[in-house]
């Protein structure tokens, strides 16, 4: 891949803040999720940006598209694409620090669900089953590109009180199936079949 070659100067986050662009913050980005994907390429990536400032979201969205464009002859690009998607998911459900060492997904989904809890998103009813979460990151990754994209720009996936994603497609399976059952032992039932993909 050709290195960036951009106008953009800044990028704003989705809490407003603008920070300078960095070209190097972008291809540890890409880095990051070739690794992640267990593919190797140089980081560098071309996209054609004539706007000053850009959103971080729409900066992650021209990326991936430009690795998917690149799927077309090297198809190993597109699980790039999806791993680049699935870390922003976990950058805003759990934060970027998660991305370093992608540890403690069950304590950190526990402690979102408790925020969520607190900031009246979620019924303090649901607190209970919610709390009995058994995560499968394994999930999140069996999915394809176009289901996450669903999954974060559909109607799917919760959003804090700042518009971030405050779950991940596991989690919010989880939601699912204890909002569904009601009961611990059918809740499991159904998040057993939506995590297999049967449902």
């Amino acid at each position: 891949m050709t290195p960036m070659e951009t106008e953009l100067k800044k990028v704003e986050k989705l809490n407003g803040f603008q920070e300078a662009f960095s070209p190097q913050k972008l291809k540890r980005s890409v880095l990051r999720a070739a690794q992640d994907a267990g593919v190797e390429v140089d980081g560098g990536i071309y996209i054609a940006i004539s706007k000053e400032t850009v959103g971080s979201w729409e900066l992650a969205d021209m990326v991936q598209l430009e690795l998917l464009k690149k799927a077309i002859d090297k198809p190993q690009l597109a699980s790039v694409a999806k791993a680049h998607l699935l870390g922003r998911i976990y950058k805003e459900a759990f934060g970027k620090d998660f991305l370093k060492t992608k540890t403690g997904y069950g304590e950190r989904a526990a402690a979102r669900f408790r925020q969520l809890v607190e900031a009246d998103l979620l019924k303090p009813e649901a607190s209970e089953l919610l709390g009995l979460f058994e995560p499968r990151p394994e999930f999140d990754k069996s999915l394809s590109y176009n289901a996450l994209r669903l999954f974060t720009n559909g109607n799917y996936a919760l959003r804090d009180s700042s518009f971030k994603l405050a779950e991940t497609p596991s989690m919010a399976a989880w939601r699912v199936a204890t909002a569904v059952a009601r009961s611990l032992e059918v809740a499991r039932r159904y998040y057993d079949a939506i995590t297999a993909q049967k449902i």
